[in-house]
């Protein structure tokens, strides 16, 4: 018996950046970006007159463009797997999205200080999608959240090798309405809070939690071209 394999091979590649269509083209308006979490609400389910617990693990992407020099538009491409209580975890499925992500305020605070260097306000809008399909019924929905972060910056002196370019400690209130004809949220409003570190400017390690009437923590990476 005779078998071929057909192996993609890259023939004539060139390391001279001049051979190239696109000769350094600038990215700096491009964002990237990775997150992973446990998440979990309290709702109220139709048909039923007990409160439940929803979990949900998620990882996802997405990747950003600058529309003004304040103003970020992004796509979230991922997954979600889904739980709920005293029912069997469902298939993973799923999740899309988009938001803005807003650069409102930097101030730079006078000397003298201690820690902080400066102070910082960003806010985020954004809506996600997913299903789960549980044994006795299939629940989709769609999540808008908007928050507003404050941020106290300090900037590490020192040998940069050494210290990362800076570190943001942030909270504030953050909002999320759950639509769906399936499920309900039993409270929207809520807070936020992390920890962001800056290893280079271009960039980050973000850690945070999310509070509305039980606690939701995720941890990612963000990068700008």
């Amino acid at each position: 018996m005779i078998s071929f394999t057909h192996q993609a091979q890259a023939a004539a590649r060139s390391n001279a950046g001049f051979d190239y269509l696109a000769r350094n083209p600038s990215l700096e308006h491009f964002t990237v970006g990775f997150y992973g979490g446990r998440a979990q609400r309290e709702i109220e389910q139709a048909g039923t007159i007990m409160d439940n617990t929803l979990k949900s693990t998620r990882v996802y992407g997405y990747f950003g463009v600058d529309i003004t020099r304040w103003i970020n538009l992004y796509g979230i491409l991922g997954a979600n797997q889904a739980e709920l209580d005293n029912t069997p975890t469902a298939d993973t499925e799923l999740m899309y999205g988009a938001g803005l992500s807003l650069n409102l305020l930097n101030h730079f605070i006078r000397e003298p200080t201690t820690i902080e260097d400066a102070i910082r306000i960003n806010g985020d809008l954004r809506v996600i999608a997913t299903e789960a399909d549980f044994p006795r019924n299939s629940v989709s929905w769609q999540e808008w959240t908007a928050s507003l972060r404050v941020s106290l910056v300090n900037f590490p002196r020192g040998d940069k090798r050494y210290r990362p370019e800076a570190i943001a400690l942030y909270g504030g209130p953050a909002f999320s309405y759950i639509q769906s004809s399936d499920i309900e949220a039993k409270r929207e409003f809520g807070a936020i809070g992390g920890l962001e570190i800056f290893i280079y400017d271009s960039l980050s390690l973000d850690f945070n939690f999310e509070y509305y009437d039980k606690a939701s923590v995720f941890g990612g990476l963000n990068i700008r071209f």
